[in-house]
């Protein structure tokens, strides 16, 4: 029997172990790596492309939303399914526009998750119930009045990611490693985006990016 290779992408541990113990049950089903952030995804997937990613959204590193966009478009056939605790509409939105084939809040039972599966390897859109609800409710504006935010603004991926190093205390210098990026060029990187986003501080460029799904709310 040919398996359908998945692989596992959650910052916890016990979550990633959870969940190839539940699919390791399935005989079509084979979990071909773990990783615990976008960026080491993105290194198994160019090592050996899975079928179907299982992607956890808020990760510290890269984090789920950036990862999927940059495995839809290095690797266009595999399919990506959002995993996430949370299902604000807004970050399903930024999901989906990432590229990713399937949605599902982490509370859901096995069952709903190898039905997930089954349905984005057969081409479909799948979301589970409590996700589906929320995306049928009427739509509102994404906004934030606190952070003075009507629209999400024109940030590059490469400002996304400083943004989410910045959201999670990093400094000047740590994403210069981490990005492998001038100390200049991430200073230039965080001018453009407070100009971008008109926010003041560190807690309003915190704030927004736990709304767009950029960092996780607990590590």
């Amino acid at each position: 029997m040919e398996k359908n290779r998945i692989l596992l992408v959650d910052n916890h541990r016990m979550v990633l172990a959870g969940l190839k113990q539940m699919l390791d049950r399935v005989p079509d089903f084979e979990v071909s790596g773990e990783a615990l952030d976008g960026r080491q995804a993105l290194h198994l997937m160019s090592q050996a492309p899975s079928d179907v990613v299982m992607m956890d959204v808020a990760m510290k590193g890269l984090n789920g939303i950036e990862a999927t966009r940059r495995i839809k478009r290095c690797f266009p056939q595999s399919r990506v399914i959002g995993l996430s605790y949370y299902g604000h509409r807004e970050i399903i939105d930024r999901m989906f526009h990432a590229g990713a084939d399937g949605y599902v809040i982490k509370e859901c039972a096995a069952c709903e998750l190898i039905e997930a599966v089954r349905s984005v390897l057969s081409g479909r859109i799948h979301l589970c119930p409590r996700a589906a609800a929320v995306m049928a409710q009427k739509r509102k504006p994404l906004s934030d009045k606190r952070c003075g935010i009507s629209s999400p603004p024109p940030l590059t991926s490469r400002e996304r990611e400083v943004l989410q190093c910045v959201a999670e205390g990093k400094s000047t210098k740590e994403i210069s490693g981490i990005l492998y990026l001038s100390e200049y060029t991430v200073e230039n990187h965080r001018r453009n985006i407070v100009r971008k986003l008109k926010l003041r501080n560190l807690a309003e460029l915190t704030r927004y990016a736990l709304l767009q799904g950029l960092t996780p709310l607990m590590y």
